[in-house]
């Protein structure tokens, strides 16, 4: 049956190594004549027509498998969806967590034991961000495979009696054996062996064989193992989370997308060799090859903070256990992580504290008390996360509040000074793609610049950022500085490795802080 997969703009879809390649977030449509129904890993799609079908991805990274039904029967047509192309991708998502997991002590232990300590008023956050881990997923099933396909083998030497005639090569060990038995040494000589009676006798050889079961391979399976182990009880557990509380309807799709990895890696381990290897936990051999090749390590830095003990989130009634974050959230705390790095590599000589750090892990909690501080000879500049605007009727004496209905942008960051006017910016981190996703989420700003109010800080805030994890080429405008600072709007990409200094010199410059 023949199926042309067409993208948005028309344009059909490459099929390369054995799958049709496709980008998340996007609605395809299906050419497929004289197929009857289409679905998607079970799910039926909607027809348009003879044989057309609609086919709404969402947010579904990784491998999938389409089936047509037409009059031979059902096809089945395997899918690889990539994330985004102005979202990040897993390696950067792992650098986001590593980033998180520097800030906040002991959120993401893993095989590999602590790595970082702090201390602060608040303890030591031990939950680990848990929906965090699902958008990993596609580069760690990528990292298997790169491991599968070359895996590191184990040279084992046997000891086998072979006969005297068989031997082509003979070992030094092997000689000193038949020094010592001259009934063998007898048959070495060409006239002596011509007069023998009998079998030409044995003598022991080494010979090597070379095997996949390697310390690192043990570790491997049995790493794969408990990931698999640990998706599902997530799965099982948020599930039971997204019953449990209305605002947690999240968490349903989240369980899915933690269920399908799990069956993907059990196909994997079923059809490879790995199945045929014994598990053991990580040795020192096996930290040897991890140090050495990249394509173990790889492996390894992702699926280790599936192994947390803090992965999971089975605990009392009463406690759900870890928290639990959808992935934009995730990309929120990583800004507010970023704004402060900058403000204190751009602030030499400032005093700086955070406190509140905590509630950025209280589940279904919205961060608020969260706030990062600078401060210098009179001066103060605070970043403030998720900070409440009451709406105009409940707002009572508070000097914050908003014209309409209450409002949390995700930052606001101020400057107070003895001598200079106080002032007060806005900024909305959004893990959005393209440009209508962007003009969706600039309103937010336009609201926020509208609406907000601090009576302190001389009403309104000066200006409003979005922060996205990529450009977007189809509205530049939106990115460039001097278009910024004319409407007091904009965007900047932030993601890790991106250059801040345009996000610093806007910050500087509206807040009126030398150095911009």
């Amino acid at each position: 049956m023949r199926i042309d997969i067409l993208d948005p703009q028309g344009v059909a879809v490459a099929f390369q190594d054995g799958a049709f390649c496709l980008e998340e977030a996007c609605i395809y449509r299906i050419h497929a004549p004289g197929a009857s129904s289409a679905s998607l890993d079970g799910r039926l799609l909607a027809a348009t027509g003879d044989g057309r079908f609609v086919l709404d991805l969402y947010w579904a990274v990784g491998a999938h498998t389409l089936t047509l039904v037409g009059t031979d029967g059902p096809a089945a047509h395997p899918l690889r969806v990539s994330p985004g192309s102005a979202k990040l991708s897993p390696s950067l998502w792992a650098d986001v967590l590593e980033d998180i997991e520097s800030w906040l002590a002991g959120v993401s232990l893993g095989v590999a034991g602590p790595r970082h300590g702090a201390v602060g008023h608040d303890g030591v956050a031990a939950p680990l961000l848990v929906e965090a881990l699902l958008p990993l997923l596609p580069g760690l099933e990528s990292a298997l495979r790169e491991v599968l396909v070359d895996p590191r083998h184990l040279e084992r030497h046997h000891e086998v009696d072979r006969l005297l005639r068989e031997c082509r090569r003979v070992d030094p060990s092997t000689l000193a054996w038949i020094s010592r038995h001259q009934e063998v040494a007898f048959w070495l000589d060409g006239w002596n062996s011509a007069e023998a009676v009998g079998a030409s006798p044995s003598i022991p050889t080494q010979t090597s064989l070379a095997t996949l079961d390697h310390p690192v391979n043990r570790y491997v399976a049995w790493l794969l193992d408990r990931v698999i182990i640990r998706l599902v009880e997530v799965a099982d557990a948020l599930d039971v989370l997204a019953n449990r509380r209305d605002d947690l309807g999240w968490c349903t799709p989240r369980a899915e997308c933690a269920r399908a990895g799990a069956e993907r890696l059990k196909r994997v381990r079923t059809n490879s060799w790995i199945a045929r290897v014994p598990r053991s936990p990580i040795s020192e051999a096996a930290l040897l090859v991890i140090a050495d090749d990249p394509r173990y390590a790889r492996f390894h830095r992702f699926a280790r903070r599936f192994c947390s003990a803090t992965f999971r989130l089975l605990g009392d009634p009463g406690d759900p256990g870890a928290p639990v974050r959808p992935s934009f959230s995730i990309y929120e705390i990583w800004c507010f992580l970023a704004l402060q790095q900058l403000l204190e590599a751009a602030l030499p000589g400032w005093t700086c504290s955070a406190e509140g750090l905590g509630k950025l892990l209280v589940i279904g909690g919205s961060g608020e008390g969260a706030r990062w501080t600078a401060i210098r000879d009179g001066e103060q500049i605070t970043i403030e996360f998720n900070a409440t605007f009451r709406s105009l009727y409940a707002h009572g004496q508070a000097t914050r509040f908003s014209l309409s209905g209450k409002r949390r942008p995700d930052f606001v960051i101020t400057r107070d000074s003895a001598d200079k006017p106080c002032r007060w910016l806005v900024l909305d981190a959004k893990y959005r793609a393209g440009r209508e996703n962007l003009a969706d989420s600039l309103t937010s700003l336009h609201i926020y610049r509208d609406a907000l109010q601090d009576t302190e800080r001389g009403g309104r805030c000066v200006a409003g950022l979005l922060l996205a994890p990529a450009d977007c080429t189809e509205v530049l405008q939106w990115f460039d500085p001097d278009w910024q600072q004319m409407h007091g709007l904009g965007i900047v990409a932030l993601a890790p490795g991106r250059d801040v200094s345009a996000l610093r010199s806007w910050i500087f410059r509206n807040l009126d802080l030398d150095g911009s």
